[in-house]
């Protein structure tokens, strides 16, 4: 008999908490879903949290605390100055931050894929050999989160 890995098509909301940014992506994933929303009286799309983090974010944010901390001091066109380098600061790092998730491969042991959109996910994940089977059972009814799987050889 062949043996099948199952996941659940969900939205990942990809987080760099130094950063305040956030981005939502789609996701296969493996763990384990919240039991109140599979089974609770709002079925729909669990939501994970995925943080973002590389060398180059941490060198933003060590760049970010230096400006900051010279800015309280300035007066004048020099502040406004170190003013424009932290606004540039924060555009570079959600930048990388869409570059990492551009990039990103199986990252997560629990998450494959990453795409914008569901169809997306649905269509690189296929291109793999997964395949949609329905949705998580609920109670009552179903739940709305879509289930896909691949043969395990």
């Amino acid at each position: 008999m062949a043996k099948m890995e199952y996941a659940a098509v969900v939205q990942v909301i990809c987080v760099n908490e130094e950063y305040s940014w956030k981005q939502a992506r789609w996701t296969l994933y493996t763990g384990d879903l919240n039991a109140a929303r599979v089974f609770g009286p709002n079925p729909g799309v669990e939501s994970i949290s995925l943080t973002v983090e590389s060398k180059e974010l941490e060198k933003m944010k060590k760049e970010l605390g230096e400006i900051q901390g010279k800015y309280v001091s300035l007066k004048g066109h020099r502040r406004l100055a170190n003013q424009r380098k932290q606004e540039r600061n924060f555009v570079q790092s959600a930048e990388e931050c869409v570059r990492i998730l551009d990039e990103w491969t199986d990252g997560d042991q629990d998450c494959h894929y990453l795409a914008s959109t569901a169809l997306e996910l649905v269509n690189k994940a296929g291109s793999h050999g997964w395949e949609t089977t329905g949705q998580i059972p609920g109670y009552p009814g179903p739940t709305g989160i879509t289930m896909m799987r691949r043969r395990i050889e």
